[in-house]
């Protein structure tokens, strides 16, 4: 059976006969101007994205009830529904059907409907822009799970291979966790001796590898084989027994050095200790084999932790001829300070007048013991007669007198006045030196 096709004259009769009783031409006639004031009432609901929530907030600081609530909240049931008209009564039953008027509904959003376009910047997206999509149909034999997950997203630290270098002994290129960086000309100097004792290359190759190679990187594995063939051919256990070797083994090992660079056997033997320290790690977590296979069994993250000395790690005293901390030293830098230090050395007799002016007027940088601060800072209490900081004002002139005599030996030009204020600052700087 065929339907028939409805025109939209049908669907406008099926609404007519849907009209309530009370609706007709009389009361239609009799309510035009009403009409228009109501459709100009309900204009300004037309545009409920910019103007619906300033409206809202309006109406609740009136006090008198609007009547046009009903039609905003689509209720049938409200308390101010017999205020309405016959035709605002139509409109009321009838909004889903008319489609001129826009009215919102109560599970529509409070605000301002978002446009399309570029996302606002507290918006956070949902994915990150900088990754990158790889759909599992692209991938080939993917299995049942990348099928389900849909889409893999991997971005580019992921995507990112290890990088490989070539090692500058045996020229073969590997991945750089394997291999060592050296800057040292020595340990790379080592390195190829080993390489030539090994049998890995020949003098003429480790000649033309050492000096026309500008690479670096150096397989882990070469260390391993340089201090063992290092330490076999001087007949000893480790490295650290260098300095007890044996002097025609060592003749034998440096034939080979001196194809190089003329070496003579102290500095050998302190070349192979410093190879040793420097490349401890790696010697004892590695193995002697230098396949790939063995070399990944290799831990060389567990770096044997040394510490680490400061360049000037120690000076020599200019008093006692003793070798001592930094830290535990002070540099002199003041004339008066040495004046004043030589004084109680010169008391002593342990230096002449032509050594203590030497030490005052020289141009030589001079490191003193922290020790030797308290000592001469007592020596001088006791000359003058006081024992704490306070009483250097008030000490006897007599006493002053005495020590002048030794000052005014170094520094003719020193008054008494001046050596008081120098001294009163060499105590405050020095009386809490750590020995």
């Amino acid at each position: 059976m065929e339907i028939e096709e409805q025109k939209p004259k049908d669907f406008l009769d099926k609404d007519i006969k849907e009209e309530p009783e009370d609706f007709n031409d009389e009361t239609l006639s009799d309510s035009v101007d009403e009409t228009y004031e109501y459709k100009s009432e309900m204009n300004q609901y037309n545009s409920y994205e910019e103007t619906t929530e300033i409206k809202q907030s309006e109406r609740e600081e009136d006090e008198e009830d609007d009547p046009y609530d009903a039609l905003l909240t689509n209720d049938p049931v409200h308390r101010n529904y017999e205020q309405l008209n016959v035709v605002q009564k139509y409109f009321l039953h009838n909004h889903n059907s008319i489609p001129r008027f826009s009215i919102r509904a109560d599970n529509d959003e409070i605000g301002s409907i978002r446009k399309r376009g570029r996302p606002r910047k507290y918006e956070i997206p949902d994915h990150d822009p900088r990754e990158i999509f790889v759909h599992h149909s692209s991938m080939g034999e993917a299995g049942s799970e990348s099928q389900n997950s849909g889409e893999t997203r991997i971005s580019p630290v992921q995507e990112r291979r290890p990088r490989r270098d070539r090692c500058s002994v045996c020229t073969s290129t590997r991945f750089r966790k394997k291999m060592k960086c050296v800057t040292s000309a020595e340990e790379r100097l080592m390195l190829f001796i080993g390489s030539v004792l090994h049998g890995d290359l020949t003098v003429e190759k480790a000649k033309l590898h050492l000096y026309s190679c500008d690479r670096k990187y150096i397989c882990r594995s070469h260390f391993i084989n340089t201090a063992e063939s290092i330490c076999k051919g001087l007949g000893i256990e480790n490295c650290d027994n260098v300095y007890s070797c044996s002097p025609e083994l060592m003749k034998k090992v440096l034939a080979t050095a001196n194809e190089f660079y003329p070496i003579d056997s102290s500095r050998f033997k302190i070349m192979v200790a410093n190879f040793a320290n420097r490349n401890n790690y790696i010697v004892e977590n590695g193995n002697t084999s230098s396949d790939d296979d063995s070399m990944n069994n290799l831990n060389f993250n567990q770096r044997i932790q040394r510490p680490r000395k400061p360049r000037l790690h120690s000076a020599r005293c200019s008093i006692c001829t003793k070798y001592e901390d930094r830290r535990k030293m002070k540099q002199l830098s003041s004339y008066k300070e040495k004046v004043i230090l030589m004084t109680v050395w010169l008391l002593r007799e342990v230096f002449t007048i032509q050594q203590v002016k030497g030490f005052v007027t020289g141009p030589k940088i001079h490191y003193v013991c922290n020790h030797h601060f308290i000592d001469v800072i007592s020596r001088i209490f006791d000359i003058l007669g006081i024992k704490t900081y306070g009483e250097i004002a008030r000490c006897s002139s007599e006493n002053i007198e005495k020590i002048m005599v030794t000052v005014n030996s170094i520094d003719s030009d020193m008054r008494p006045a001046q050596f008081i204020r120098a001294f009163q600052r060499f105590v405050h700087l020095n009386m809490k030196r750590k020995e």
